[in-house]
């Protein structure tokens, strides 16, 4: 039965992605680290009779790609899906925000997708195939002040997805980006009136819809999607919109959650 290693799995996007490939019959590698990812293995294992293994790590820990490819190996799981998921979000501007968490962001949308590309990527290109979805964001479009390490470290994931695509497709090994807008879930701190107002004008997402939409892109083998018309048509207009305008849109937005 083939493999799939999702991370941030816990909850989120991350947790539809692991139910949607369970349904799927993947045995599944699911990591996160809130000790709720044990629960959700038992959930999923009980629920789709698929094999599940759990792994509570901090995936901002600098040997946490390498750890995550010793024990499949050691374990002689083969991941034939592998799933970039995991992140953090904060708003505020760069010198107001903790050195940690700064760091702790880096690594978890940098330094670790880059290393499970290239430990479980190296694999797959022995094995001629496999597939590899990206999570990054709409705001990869929108470094603007507020969101400035989240927007360049999510245009980072977007840029090294583009290429490893065509680096990869010679091999039999697809690589897929998904940037998402705006998604309901507890990593964007929006007041529920912001919530409802983005949910019924259609810019926001239910984990669900995204992990369904990221899932068929990355089996039909695309490059890079923008879900939802809106998102697409405002990758374009967010480009040219004034800084001033952008800053004091996601301040009404986030303040006040």
């Amino acid at each position: 039965m083939s493999s799939a290693l999702i991370t941030g799995a816990s909850s989120g996007v991350g947790y539809h992605y692991a139910v949607q490939l369970a349904e799927r019959k993947y045995n599944l590698v699911i990591v996160s680290n809130e000790l709720s990812i044990n629960d959700v293995a038992a959930e999923i294992s009980d629920k789709y009779k698929v094999t599940v293994w759990p792994l509570c790590l901090n995936l901002a820990d600098t040997d946490a790609a390498r750890r995550l490819f010793d024990y499949c190996q050691a374990n002689s799981i083969e991941i034939e899906i592998l799933i970039c998921n995991a992140g953090i979000f904060f708003f505020k501007e760069f010198n107001d925000a903790s050195d940690e968490v700064i760091s702790t962001m880096t690594l978890l949308h940098v330094y670790t997708p880059t290393m499970l590309c290239k430990l479980f990527g190296n694999e797959m290109k022995k094995q001629h195939r496999g597939n590899i979805l990206i999570m990054s964001s709409l705001s990869a479009w929108t470094p603007y002040p507020g969101i400035s390490t989240y927007a360049v470290s999510k245009r980072y994931l977007k840029d090294f997805g583009r290429v490893y695509h065509h680096e990869m497709k010679h091999y039999g090994v697809g690589v897929t980006t998904i940037c998402p807008g705006a998604i309901n879930t507890g990593i964007l701190p929006l007041n529920n009136r912001m919530r409802k107002i983005a949910m019924s004008l259609g810019v926001m997402s239910t984990p669900e819809k995204i992990a369904k939409k990221a899932l068929h892109a990355m089996f039909r083998n695309r490059i890079c999607v923008v879900p939802g018309l809106l998102n697409k048509i405002a990758v374009p207009i967010v480009m040219i919109l004034p800084i001033w305008a952008i800053r004091g849109m996601l301040h009404k937005m986030l303040s006040n959650h």
